[in-house]
């Protein structure tokens, strides 16, 4: 699929579909769609990557847009993903973006989101995500110890759902599980997450 027929192909499907309103033909397209965008213009591919999706897109659709996303160098993502909290995008969405490109999460943007979200479920990972960043902001030496014992006792469960994704050959679940713990994966984890990337990416 050349860059036209791509770029046609994610515009005719935005905003992404629903989990459970699309056929295996049309999954294989987007697919498609998303594998060929990295190698097309960037100032084409980003405009139209943030404008694909609404509020029901299904989440492993949105976070193989976000990897494509995640694909292009920061400092050409930087002119469209900076001011993301003046754009409106759904909250699924911005989530997705934020997991592959956690950098352009703002606090206070994650908090305006969390008072107006509805949904229970991104309620919860809006709280993850502002703790997450938080986080990352502490000096706190016990606080900082007590996240790294969370994360570490949450791996096994978190590994397990990756076996099971990994089986089903659903790579973009797997990409969304293992990289917030990329740093701290088993090298059999760190090798299926590389598996996962090449294979949502080709």
């Amino acid at each position: 699929m050349n860059c036209h027929e791509a770029l046609s192909t994610l515009k005719q499907h935005s905003p992404l579909p629903s989990d459970g309103t699309y056929d295996v033909a049309t999954f294989e397209a987007i697919s498609q769609a998303l594998s060929a965008l990295p190698r097309c213009s960037p100032s084409e591919v980003i405009p139209a990557l943030l404008m694909c999706a609404d509020s029901h897109s299904d989440e492993r659709l949105l976070s193989g847009a976000a990897h494509v996303l995640a694909n292009f160098p920061l400092n050409v993502l930087q002119p469209y993903l900076a001011d993301l909290s003046s754009q409106n995008r759904p909250a699924v969405w911005l989530l997705a973006i934020f997991d592959q490109l956690p950098q352009f999460a703002s606090q206070t943007h994650l908090q305006q989101m969390r008072a107006s979200a509805t949904d229970d479920e991104v309620c919860e990972r809006i709280d993850a995500e502002i703790k997450r960043l938080c986080g990352d902001d502490t000096d706190d030496e016990v606080d900082a110890t007590m996240t790294q014992f969370k994360r570490q006792q949450n791996l096994p469960q978190v590994c397990e759902k990756a076996d099971a994704a990994f089986r089903l050959k659903d790579f973009v679940v797997v990409i969304r599980l293992l990289t917030p713990y990329q740093e701290i994966l088993p090298k059999a984890y760190q090798h299926k997450l590389q598996i996962a990337r090449r294979k949502v990416a080709n």
